[in-house]
């Protein structure tokens, strides 16, 4: 960053100070060091700095120039010493380099260093190209530097959260921030923030060829993702755009564009047909197949009024709602109600099989359906074990406790928790779970399988138990799972289990797995 063409001075030492900018804590053994060093063979590397009225402020070389301070208190002649001038602009570039190169310094300190490079003045893309960084590194650490609220600052400086979690967070509204604080502390999850502050946002990666510059022209705004997936904030202009693009789709094609039509209607024949999802603004292009009545309206103008009920119907009202007796008169039952139910299960499979996005949302819902959660009393898309089916059976019908301590210990409602935190607690259809951001699905997805495991060849590890577990075997037992793990036994039993809990990473002992418990 310093070349040759920089002048270099000779310069008093009583001119010399070291500049605001160079934050770096003095390392007492490193100033002793140089202290030696300069007695021996003198200065051997240069100072760097830039003018300040009459003072030069370093901003390269701070030991140096403590150590040539500390020689001189002492009566060590040290003479006029050799800096290298440079503008301000490239001091400060300089420091930050400096700074960012340390190993020990902490997600805030970094941000609090690129902040004060752009509020001095320096382009962020200068600042990128001279700190040898990305410019998505540089924007991010100056949004945490500028907009973090006062409560996570602390957290992020003593690294208690992520930096993801903490960039997450400085893209809301501080207010919003302290909230969220409040209710979670360093508990949360950057991956929830994301669900939620990208909650209307759509991906860009569903829009159609040149929809995005479109959107972009019209004045939307972008977001990017944890993973680095942008994002069109602006829902309803997205859905503009995207519809406007599908119409010409559609006018190319020589077919025509419906929303929100389901699959079922369309039967083969001549033309296209282009449907646009409205929630998830995807858009699908069936070829050689035409709507089951032939028309080619969109959906709006094709759907017809709701029919006015005669006048001399009667309603009763049930548990599926209120239906008069035409509507139950019409109902189909017995081998063909059999029938057409066997037939939507399996459009339903086929379609998980062929829709991968459709696939994870739907066994969520069902893993959140099977534990009696969310839905809002609605039926489940698909039926998975019950509840009931995941206890031992040995708990069936049994003590209460016993099965809620079977629940904490197997990590059931720690995952439930979770998944609930990623979806929301009141998912009441397969669409809204479609509608979430991919990385948000896709973490869901995860969950819910592992929700569905159990009974496998996996060992535990001890890191996996807890203290009262660990409590329930006999000193002679936890004797033998510490000479298993390689460590001396303990004075009692409580600080045997402690010993054992440290071996988190361990397999757990085949002495606890084998012995009887409680």
């Amino acid at each position: 960053m310093v070349t040759e063409k920089e002048p270099l001075v000779m310069v008093p030492l009583e001119y010399l100070v070291l500049a605001p900018e160079n934050s770096r804590t003095p390392d007492p053994q490193a100033v002793e060091a140089l202290k030696a060093s300069i007695r021996q063979a003198g200065l051997l590397q240069n100072l760097v700095g830039y003018e300040a009225g009459e003072r030069i402020l370093v901003v390269a070389g701070a030991h140096r120039l403590l150590a040539l301070q500390a020689l001189a208190r002492e009566g060590h002649p040290v003479g006029e010493i050799p800096v290298q001038l440079v503008p301000r602009e490239k001091a400060l570039l300089l420091s930050a380099a400096e700074n960012l190169a340390r190993r020990d310094l902490t997600p805030l300190e970094e941000a609090e260093t690129v902040l004060r490079l752009l509020e001095a003045g320096i382009p962020e893309e200068a600042a990128a190209r001279e700190l040898g960084r990305s410019l998505s590194f540089v924007r991010d650490r100056a949004l945490v530097g500028r907009n973090l609220s006062p409560s996570w600052r602390p957290l992020l400086g003593a690294r208690e959260i992520p930096f993801s979690l903490g960039l997450e967070l400085a893209r809301l509204p501080q207010k919003e921030q302290e909230e969220l604080f409040q209710k979670w502390g360093k508990e949360l999850r950057p991956e929830a923030v994301a669900a939620m502050r990208l909650k209307d946002a759509v991906p860009t990666s569903r829009l159609l060829p040149g929809v995005r510059e479109r959107y972009l022209e019209r004045g939307g705004v972008l977001e990017a993702d944890l993973e680095g997936g942008e994002w069109a904030k602006d829902r309803k202009l997205a859905l503009e755009v995207q519809r406007e693009a599908a119409e010409e789709l559609a006018q190319r094609l020589g077919g025509s564009l419906h929303l929100d039509l389901h699959p079922g209607r369309l039967v083969p024949g001549e033309g296209a047909v282009v449907v646009l999802n409205s929630l998830t603004l995807e858009v699908r292009v069936f070829t050689g197949m035409r709507l089951q009545d032939g028309g080619t309206r969109s959906q709006e103008e094709e759907a017809p009024s709701a029919p006015e009920p005669p006048v001399e119907a009667k309603e009763e009202k049930g548990p599926v709602g209120t239906r008069t007796e035409e509507e139950r008169a019409r109902e189909i039952t017995g081998p063909a109600a059999l029938e057409r139910e066997a037939l939507r299960i399996r459009a339903a499979r086929e379609r998980a099989l062929a829709d991968e996005r459709y696939r994870k949302a739907a066994l969520t819902l069902a893993v959140l359906a099977s534990r009696g959660r969310s839905l809002e009393g609605k039926r489940a898309y698909f039926r998975t074990k019950g509840w009931i089916d995941f206890r031992p059976t040995r708990f069936h019908g049994g003590d209460a406790k016993l099965t809620e301590r079977f629940q904490t210990l197997s990590g059931e409602e720690a995952l439930l928790a979770r998944l609930e935190a990623l979806v929301g607690k009141k998912v009441a259809e397969l669409g809204d779970l479609m509608a979430l951001p991919e990385e948000v699905l896709d973490e869901a997805f995860r969950v819910a399988v592992a929700l569905l495991l159990g009974q496998g060849e996996e060992v535990p590890t001890l890191g996996m138990a807890d203290r009262r577990h660990l409590m329930g075997y006999s000193e002679a037992v936890l004797d033998q799972a510490l000479a298993e793990v390689g460590r001396p036994g303990g004075k009692n039993k409580g600080e045997k289990a402690e010993k054992l809990l440290r071996e988190g990473n361990q397999p757990f002992p085949r002495a606890l797995l084998n012995a009887k418990h409680g």
